[in-house]
């Protein structure tokens, strides 16, 4: 046998076999795409190749994460988000035996735009530093003034019923007619529909109050009542989507707070929000279409056994085959955006109408339906704004903002970077749908929180003993 630096060779492999049980697997791995890639090419199937460099991205994220000695964080930025991507441009690229809205056999190209903005992600993730252990459950910093917590919580919940209040009066509720899509559509947005934001805030910091303080049992009921209460509010709203921010948000303060979620339970949480999705969107369109609806699907090739879950993969697949029509007209007869799609949001509250990204991606696409805009995945604004070029920057800069976010959150004293990261990661795996910042409802929802800190802390009380009269003392 031949000798490597001096040492035998059996030797060597017994060393690598005995120091890294994960060198022997990668060694593996990497034979075994090696030889997938030459049988690709070998054969001409090079979309065969680009799938393979997508799906090796997660591996690779999971090496990479384990590499670091802790145990696997899988709502970090750099395990969550990439993890949730693949999972869900797979599904919906993938053509399955059943025919789709638009009927469209995507390119093999396509995969390569993904790989790309993942690649780039995770190099912002890379950028930003952080040397230190995190610990699940974190350090738990000392909660606020309770007494002061309860009086933010009874103001937001004034401010939240007051905008709910105004949307009702004027629009009615569109879970008891879930037929008017355009109900759905004017019950979103405004004034009122931000302070209606308060509802959807308030749940959260309840869960943060549950999972760190021990309240007396009455309060625990009336909290949970509550809660309730807020989740049938959120459901009966323009969309099913509130009710999901709402339970992901809550289930990230309590990975972090209370006691480490593993795999097994995001499974189970997944297809529980899978099934949750699909049957409120059956419910919807069966109250719109009636038994057309059924006839429709089992006419694509859905059985009885699988119309359940056409909701769901439909809005999958409609984003994936958004992004390849708008990458049909987008280029040189289309001049790109350079940023105002992506960032199309920040003028919302200018007077007039401002179109979110999600509506200028619809009118690009000429598309005529009813709904708040046209979702192409996360990449499909960024195309939009400068093609491939702009797919990079963004999703690098997107790695950045996640990676920073989530260090201030470990390293920090204050429970505030919790629930600011536990919304910011909700509407991160919601941005791969459709955009990054598709409204300034995730800006709202931090300052609400960024209230709820400042009022019940020490900084709120400091500013009210000084704004109190002061009594000088005859000393004669």
């Amino acid at each position: 046998m031949g000798n490597y630096s001096g040492v035998p060779l059996a030797d060597r492999v017994s060393e690598i076999r005995a120091s890294s049980p994960r060198a022997l697997l990668t060694i593996a791995l990497m034979t075994i795409a090696a030889v997938a890639v030459f049988a690709a090419v070998l054969f001409n199937r090079l979309d065969l190749v680009a799938i393979g460099v997508f799906l090796c991205f997660l591996p690779w994220v999971f090496f990479r994460a384990y590499r670091k000695g802790a145990t696997l964080d899988f709502f970090s930025p750099e395990v969550g988000f990439p993890t949730f991507y693949v999972a869900y441009l797979f599904i919906g690229t993938l053509n399955f035996p059943v025919t789709s809205q638009f009927n469209i056999d995507l390119p093999w190209t396509q995969w390569v735009y993904y790989s790309e903005g993942l690649a780039f992600y995770l190099l912002g993730t890379t950028v930003i530093k952080h040397n230190g252990q995190v610990s699940i459950p974190l350090a738990r910093p000392r909660f606020w003034n309770k007494s002061r917590f309860f009086v933010a919580i009874a103001i937001l919940l004034a401010l939240g019923l007051a905008g709910r209040a105004v949307k009702i009066a004027m629009f009615g509720i569109p879970l008891l007619h879930p037929e008017n899509q355009e109900l759905r559509v004017q019950y979103a947005g405004g004034y009122s529909g931000t302070l209606a934001l308060a509802l959807e805030v308030v749940p959260i910091c309840l869960v943060l109050f549950l999972a760190v303080c021990k309240p007396a049992r009455r309060t625990r009921w009336f909290i949970w009542v509550l809660l309730v209460i807020l989740a049938f509010d959120a459901m009966s709203g323009d969309s099913r989507g509130g009710l999901m921010r709402i339970g992901l948000a809550t289930l990230i303060v309590v990975h972090y707070a209370r006691s480490r979620l593993h795999l097994r339970s995001l499974i189970i949480f997944g297809l529980v929000a899978v099934i949750f999705v699909s049957v409120i969107g059956t419910y919807r369109d069966l109250s719109i279409f009636g038994d057309n609806h059924i006839e429709s699907l089992q006419a694509k090739g859905y059985s009885l056994s699988t119309l359940w879950l056409a909701d769901a993969y439909e809005s999958l697949r409609v984003t994936t085959e958004g992004l390849y029509m708008l990458m049909q007209q987008v280029g040189p007869s289309h001049s790109y955006t350079y940023g105002a799609t992506s960032l199309a949001a920040l003028a919302i509250p200018l007077p007039g109408h401002r179109p979110g990204p999600g509506e200028i991606v619809k009118q690009v696409l000429g598309m005529d339906f009813v709904g708040f805009g046209a979702s192409t995945t996360i990449l499909g604004p960024l195309y939009l704004d400068g093609g491939w070029v702009a797919i990079a920057i963004g999703m690098f800069a997107w790695g950045m903002l996640a990676k920073s976010i989530y260090i201030k959150m470990v390293s920090s004293q204050s429970y505030f970077w919790l629930l600011a990261y536990s919304y910011f990661v909700q509407n991160q795996l919601k941005a791969i749908k459709d955009e990054m910042f598709p409204e300034l409802g995730p800006l709202f929802a931090i300052l609400f929180f960024a209230f709820v800190s400042y009022f019940c802390g020490k900084g709120f009380l400091g500013t009210w003993n000084s704004l109190l009269p002061t009594r000088e003392v005859d000393t004669a």
